[in-house]
Protein backbone atom coordinates (compact mmCIF):
# COMPACT_ATOMS: atom_id res chain seq x y z
CA UNK A 1 0.00 0.00 0.00
CA UNK A 2 2.86 2.44 0.69
CA UNK A 3 3.46 5.34 3.01
CA UNK A 4 2.05 8.76 3.59
CA UNK A 5 4.45 11.64 4.13
CA UNK A 6 3.63 13.82 7.10
CA UNK A 7 5.16 17.20 7.93
CA UNK A 8 8.20 15.70 9.68
CA UNK A 9 7.87 11.95 9.44
CA UNK A 10 6.68 8.83 7.71
CA UNK A 11 3.69 6.80 8.77
CA UNK A 12 3.85 3.15 7.71
CA UNK A 13 0.49 2.22 6.24
CA UNK A 14 1.27 -1.48 5.84
CA UNK A 15 2.98 -1.98 9.17
CA UNK A 16 6.30 -2.79 7.47
CA UNK A 17 9.15 -0.35 6.93
CA UNK A 18 10.40 -0.37 3.35
CA UNK A 19 13.31 2.03 3.68
CA UNK A 20 17.08 1.80 3.98
CA UNK A 21 17.13 3.48 7.35
CA UNK A 22 20.48 4.89 8.43
CA UNK A 23 21.42 3.63 11.88
CA UNK A 24 21.28 6.24 14.63
CA UNK A 25 24.55 8.11 14.87
CA UNK A 26 25.50 7.40 11.25
CA UNK A 27 25.31 10.18 8.73
CA UNK A 28 24.50 9.97 5.05
CA UNK A 29 27.31 10.32 2.53
CA UNK A 30 27.81 13.72 0.94
CA UNK A 31 27.00 12.17 -2.46
CA UNK A 32 23.60 11.00 -1.16
CA UNK A 33 22.86 14.42 0.32
CA UNK A 34 23.87 16.15 -2.92
CA UNK A 35 21.61 13.75 -4.86
CA UNK A 36 18.69 14.73 -2.63
CA UNK A 37 19.30 18.44 -3.18
CA UNK A 38 19.72 17.97 -6.95
CA UNK A 39 16.44 16.05 -7.20
CA UNK A 40 14.69 18.72 -5.13
CA UNK A 41 16.04 21.44 -7.43
CA UNK A 42 14.56 19.42 -10.31
CA UNK A 43 11.15 20.00 -8.66
CA UNK A 44 10.71 16.56 -7.09
CA UNK A 45 8.91 16.51 -3.76
CA UNK A 46 10.20 14.92 -0.54
CA UNK A 47 8.02 11.85 -1.03
CA UNK A 48 9.26 11.11 -4.56
CA UNK A 49 12.88 11.73 -3.58
CA UNK A 50 12.50 9.39 -0.60
CA UNK A 51 11.00 6.68 -2.78
CA UNK A 52 13.66 7.10 -5.49
CA UNK A 53 16.59 6.92 -3.05
CA UNK A 54 14.90 4.38 -0.73
CA UNK A 55 15.18 6.64 2.31
CA UNK A 56 12.65 7.95 4.79
CA UNK A 57 10.73 11.07 3.91
CA UNK A 58 11.85 12.57 7.22
CA UNK A 59 15.54 12.10 6.33
CA UNK A 60 15.01 13.79 2.96
CA UNK A 61 13.04 16.67 4.50
CA UNK A 62 15.63 17.35 7.20
CA UNK A 63 18.53 17.22 4.74
CA UNK A 64 16.88 19.64 2.30
CA UNK A 65 15.79 21.98 5.10
CA UNK A 66 19.37 21.99 6.40
CA UNK A 67 20.58 22.86 2.90
CA UNK A 68 18.04 25.69 2.62
CA UNK A 69 19.09 27.11 6.02
CA UNK A 70 22.86 26.75 5.75
CA UNK A 71 23.43 26.60 1.99
CA UNK A 72 25.40 23.39 2.47
CA UNK A 73 24.75 19.73 3.15
CA UNK A 74 27.74 19.36 5.47
CA UNK A 75 27.05 18.69 9.12
CA UNK A 76 28.08 21.28 11.67
CA UNK A 77 31.26 20.34 13.55
CA UNK A 78 30.79 18.66 16.92
CA UNK A 79 32.39 20.26 19.97
CA UNK A 80 33.95 17.67 22.25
Amino acid sequence: MGTRCVKFGVIPLTGHWKFNMAPHGKELSEDMKKSMVALHKDSLGYKKIAKTLKLSCNMVAKTIQQFNRAGSTQNRPHHD
